[in-house]
């Protein structure tokens, strides 16, 4: 595995269940995708993702999935 300082823009980064994510992502495919973004948002509850958004605001987006939280699903 390469070390999450190593990432550059442009890297490919696997995601399963359990994992950390080591970078904020833009998804780019993805099987019932939940991540647990509560160190963020405080939501309690995971926030599923998809490839489609519709939302202006980054932290809305279901494409997007951020440094630091878990994929739960």
């Amino acid at each position: 595995p390469i070390p999450a300082a190593e990432l550059v823009l442009g890297d490919v980064v696997f995601l399963r269940s359990g994992d950390k994510v080591p970078a904020d992502v833009r998804l780019f495919h993805v099987t019932d995708m939940k991540v647990d973004n509560s160190s963020i948002t405080g939501e309690s509850e995971a926030q599923e993702r998809s490839l489609i958004t519709a939302a202006t605001n980054p932290l809305e987006a279901s494409n997007l999935a951020f440094s630091g939280t878990t994929v739960v699903n």
